[in-house]
């Protein structure tokens, strides 16, 4: 399993955006946090990663395709199964299976699910330390996973987490800024047209603070893809031809 470990730093760790943005500026370089990600963490599983967004840090593995109970196999596409769990028990079950659920129809959308019929794929994550923007940290730990194990993707998985506050944004917020916000946004993009696959979304929020919050996440969507699309590049360059020995 090929190895690689890559820190990127854009912009700074709390960024507040200004309710009125600029549609014809990128300010996608000032908002993106610290991140951290190395693949193969885990070598027993097909496919995994290492994920840390400011500083919240997640593992997710992969493991299948495999064969499943026909019972539950389904004819034209193959069954995914999720699991989260916390290393201090900090999640409560029905958050959990909530997390579970999003997570679960993001990864379908993004798998060629019908290429591993009548089989089961699992994506096991685990949460280190949660300090804010969970769901976003676990999703892009997700694609990168699934990434390295090599299933046949429709897309890539781009979520941004973002904090309304009175008069700005913050983008991946902690856990202080996201209890003093008024209303919190997870936005999951696919990285081809970057159309929403999935949304999650606390507090009150009115129209305008959502086309707000819209914007300033695609552009963040959009850099965190260029960044992926390096991180692959990278492991595609650090991969050796394994030779067997006879």
């Amino acid at each position: 399993v090929a190895h690689y470990c890559s820190t990127v730093q854009v912009g700074i760790f709390t960024k507040h955006i200004n309710m009125d943005i600029d549609e014809d500026t990128d300010n996608c370089a000032n908002i993106l946090p610290q991140i951290l990600c190395e693949f193969g963490v885990i070598t027993k599983n097909d496919g995994s990663c290492s994920y840390k967004q400011r500083s919240t840090t997640v593992i997710s593995a992969v493991h299948g395709p495999y064969d499943i109970e026909h019972s539950k196999q389904k004819n034209d596409k193959s069954v995914i199964d999720v699991t989260v769990s916390s290393n201090d028990g900090n999640l409560h079950s029905s958050k959990t299976k909530l997390i579970e659920e999003i997570i679960k129809s993001s990864a379908e959308s993004s798998l060629m699910l019908y290429v591993y019929s009548r089989t089961g794929i699992s994506l096991s994550l685990q949460v280190l330390s949660n300090n804010g923007s969970l769901l976003s940290a676990l999703i892009n730990s997700v694609t990168l996973a699934l990434i390295d194990s090599g299933l046949s993707m429709n897309y890539m998985l781009s979520a941004v987490s973002c904090a309304v506050l009175e008069d700005s944004l913050i983008v991946y917020p902690t856990v202080h800024e996201e209890e003093s916000a008024t209303a919190t946004v997870m936005l999951c993009f696919d990285s081809v047209n970057f159309d929403i696959v999935s949304c999650y979304s606390t507090g009150k929020l009115n129209v305008n603070s959502y086309e707000q919050v819209l914007k300033l996440s695609l552009r963040a969507a959009r850099q965190l893809v260029k960044y992926f699309r390096h991180l692959i590049e990278k492991k595609s360059a650090s991969a050796r031809p394994i030779s067997s020995k006879r």
